[in-house]
């Protein structure tokens, strides 16, 4: 660090003040918390290059605020009480300096103060949004280009095959227009337009309420962005109205109120139309790839509601089987490109398509999603044969589990045929596709029902000796959780001693760290029907608990449901109880008797 703050304290170059600060926020965003030593410091420099009025610390002062942003976000709360203040550095720079750049940078601040203030950025936001749709609305750097020849200048955009358009002003007189063949407009000010788009989408999500009075505004002219020939400013101003929805339903669940409400409504019959015109016909892979990541996150968030018009569930499901069935605009394969991008590209889609398709299952409900999921079952199937490659099998299988859970009980009727593919999947050679085949025998297990029963012996018998060889952390994890689902849906509602033995022994779980998610609900399970059974596997939960305790990437919930069980053991099994605790170091014995309320 401190070669780092070396150009920062000493006479430098504006270049090396500029790299210096562009460093610190690399640094702070690596760092996180250990940055808060030196966040005093750090901030007492930024203020320095914030105020200055000179013109060569321009670049050094547009950098500042980046860093500022990244601060914001890796420190966190201790960043809260400079929030006003940072919010009132921006607006005034805003006002007195004319520069793309420096705006755009100022919105990221914004934005990343939002996740700080939350509905405390309220008596800014009639500001922040004023200068954000003059961003949006701005024609500045737009040029006009004279040519006395045939051709002409359209939007200078970087990808090749961006569709040309011209911007030209039907109100303008038609010999005024004679001479102009068309348009150029400047890089930085499509940049502007982008991290605008970005900054008001997060601002609404964290803001909520208090964005309400601007959301139709800001709304209007971020959709008609998505016209705009930049494929990085359509990109953005797809995932801000996708945010934009987001926020709304945030606030209907935490205000309700008919107009909010109705808000919601009328932006959802505008975006999911836009999302799936835009799936359909737009070009750029990028932005479909944003376009699909956005819906996911719309209907994660908004639920049914984005398929309350009749047809609209059979509308989505049929838009993303034209992806699957590389039928869209985006994968036409006419145009020249090289083979690896092409692949690479089309397998990223797939990837985004396959992220909603479960998202939409959970959003419709078992019953109402299993026609259409027998419809994409062929065609995820097919992707999981000996021929693929691994990035198919993979997103194919890993699909497949995700459905699984979006239909819940409704995943019965699919056990004959998804049971073999998932089987077959474990012997891949690719810990992620075997790592998805387990999850996936999980949760249909899980879902399955009495189909899924009648294969349980089958499943323990593969995953207990796989539990004791595989080596890869992520499977391992994966294994875990899949005898602990099996645990919970056995028929008899009692664990088989040997199959709870053995996860308890394999704990605690090192990568995928999701499925502590699962062993809580085993916990709880286990208290709630069967306590008297763990006594004899007191020492393995009094280890993991041991272990598990002091870390905060454990949810509290599966920590409290072991403490639960280990309660009920130090009351009604007290003998066993303190037997096993003689097992632990004894630091641990007394750490864990203070927790317990034994002491």
């Amino acid at each position: 660090m401190e070669c780092m703050l070396q150009p920062l304290r000493n006479p430098s170059s504006p270049q090396a003040k500029e790299l210096a600060v562009s460093a610190l926020g690399a640094i702070a965003t690596a760092a996180q918390a250990s940055l808060l030593p030196y966040f005093p410091t750090i901030m007492e420099h930024l203020r320095e290059f914030l105020v200055t009025g000179h013109e060569d610390l321009q670049p050094v002062r547009i950098q500042s605020l980046e860093t500022l942003g990244a601060l914001a976000r890796a420190v966190g709360e201790p960043m809260r009480p400079l929030a006003e203040e940072c919010c009132q550095l921006g607006l005034g720079l805003c006002d007195q300096v004319d520069d793309p750049d420096l705006r755009r940078c100022t919105y990221s601040l914004f934005a990343a103060l939002s996740g700080l203030m939350g509905e405390a950025l309220a008596p800014y936001l009639p500001q922040i949004t004023t200068f954000m749709l003059l961003s949006l609305r701005s024609t500045e750097g737009i040029v006009p280009q004279y040519d006395s020849s045939s051709s002409f200048l359209l939007f200078d955009d970087e990808s090749d095959g961006e569709e040309e358009e011209e911007l030209m002003d039907e109100d303008e007189e038609e010999e005024d227009d004679s001479e102009i063949s068309g348009y150029s407009v400047e890089n930085a000010f499509f940049d502007e337009k982008e991290d605008t788009c970005a900054a008001l989408g997060e601002i609404s999500v964290n803001s909520s309420v208090a964005f309400l009075p601007y959301m139709e505004s800001v709304f209007e002219e971020v959709f008609k962005l998505l016209e705009c020939p930049h494929l990085n400013v359509r990109k953005a101003a797809h995932e801000a109205l996708g945010q934009f929805c987001c926020a709304l339903h945030k606030a209907c669940q935490s205000c309700p109120s008919e107009p909010s409400t109705a808000a919601l409504q009328a932006t959802l019959a505008q975006v999911v139309p836009s999302y799936m015109q835009a799936v359909y016909r737009e070009r750029e892979r990028q932005v479909v790839m944003a376009v699909l990541e956005a819906l996911t996150g719309v209907l994660r968030s908004c639920g049914t509601l984005i398929l309350q018009p009749p047809g609209r569930l059979a509308e989505l499901c049929n838009m993303l089987k034209a992806v699957l069935q590389r039928k869209t605009a985006c994968q036409d394969t006419e145009e020249e490109e090289e083979e690896e991008d092409q692949a690479e590209y089309d397998a990223m889609l797939l990837e985004y398509a396959g992220e909603a398709i479960p998202a939409l299952a959970a959003a419709a409900g078992g019953d109402a999603f299993a026609p259409f999921f027998a419809g994409f079952l062929p065609l995820l199937l097919c992707k999981t044969k000996q021929g693929c490659t691994v990035a198919e099998k993979s997103f194919a299988v890993g699909t497949l589990a995700e459905c699984i859970q979006g239909l819940g009980a409704a995943s019965a009727q699919f056990v004959s045929r998804l049971l073999p593919v998932l089987l077959s999947a474990t012997r891949e050679a690719d810990p992620e596709v075997r790592s998805n085949a387990i999850f996936g025998l999980g949760v249909l297990a899980e879902h399955g029902g009495r189909p899924a029963q009648e294969h349980f012996s089958k499943l323990v018998g593969l995953l207990l000796p796989l539990l004791a060889r595989e080596r890869h952390d992520r499977v391992h994890d994966n294994i875990c959780g899949a005898l602990a689902r099996l645990l919970m849906a056995s028929p008899t509602r009692k664990p088989e001693p040997q199959v709870l033995a053995a996860l308890l022994h394999a704990l605690p779980l090192k990568e995928d760290l999701e499925e502590w998610v699962t062993v809580g609900h085993l916990f709880g399970f286990l208290y709630q029907s069967t306590p008297d059974q763990v006594v004899d596997v007191a020492p393995e939960l009094l280890r993991i608990c041991s272990l598990i305790q002091a870390d905060d990437k454990i949810p509290p919930d599966t920590k409290a449901a072991l403490l639960m069980l280990l309660t009920f053991l130090a009351k009604q099994h007290t003998d066993s109880f303190h037997s096993a605790l003689g097992s632990l170091p004894g630091d641990k014995a007394q750490e864990l008797q203070a927790i317990l309320g034994l002491t």
